[in-house]
């Protein structure tokens, strides 16, 4: 029986569309077959590092939050060096004593005054000294009406381990480079600033 050239073109362009369809439907290893997916996003695990040098220009921006353990929300819980000395603590956030908390309430009344991405360098038995972003309110025209700024690289030093009420030691001053505008001058200037030994 003779094929009949059309019926031979016929089957053959068939032939060709199932193959087509059977390619289009395989996907490739690491290729997805369906519609074009987006590439993860990844959050970074550590925030980068503030930095060391001399401090920017106050920048207006909101206080960050202050969680109970006194770090800042989101951030990983620190992880103590050899030569920490973790049975010293300090109340950054006017609750609770915290070990090398990243962020820092300063003033608990109103929270004009915080520290936040603190990086600790070193937490002894006598001393403690972190560099973190200063963030404080201008208070103008009123404290409640006021803006915040943020100033990158400041140095912090917390001193003078006491026992707190419940017999924790805590560091109980801290000194600060550069001040608050507004608290570098009156009776706080060139002193260090007095810490909670309790909550408040």
């Amino acid at each position: 029986m003779k094929s009949h050239p059309m019926m031979a073109l016929a089957v053959a362009a068939g032939m060709a569309a199932i193959a087509v369809s059977g390619i289009a439907g395989c996907g490739q290893p690491g290729h997805a077959s369906g519609p074009a997916r987006r590439a993860p996003v990844v959050a970074a695990s550590h925030p980068a590092a503030p930095s060391t040098s001399a401090p920017a220009a106050a920048t207006a921006q909101p206080a960050p939050a202050v969680t109970a353990t006194g770090a800042a929300s989101g951030a990983a819980d620190p992880v103590p060096s050899a030569s920490a000395d973790t049975g010293i603590e300090v109340y950054a956030n006017c609750e609770s004593p915290s070990f090398e908390p990243s962020a820092f309430r300063v003033t608990c009344a109103d929270a004009g005054w915080t520290l936040a991405d603190l990086v600790w360098t070193s937490w002894t038995s006598t001393s403690a000294s972190a560099t973190g972003v200063l963030v404080y309110n201008d208070c103008i025209p009123s404290c409640a009406d006021g803006h915040f700024h943020q100033v990158p690289g400041t140095k912090v030093v917390l001193a003078d381990p006491q026992p707190s009420a419940a017999g924790q030691l805590v560091f109980t001053r801290l000194t600060e480079t550069p001040w608050p505008p507004g608290y570098t001058t009156g009776p706080l200037h060139g002193a260090p600033f007095p810490l909670p030994t309790r909550p408040i």
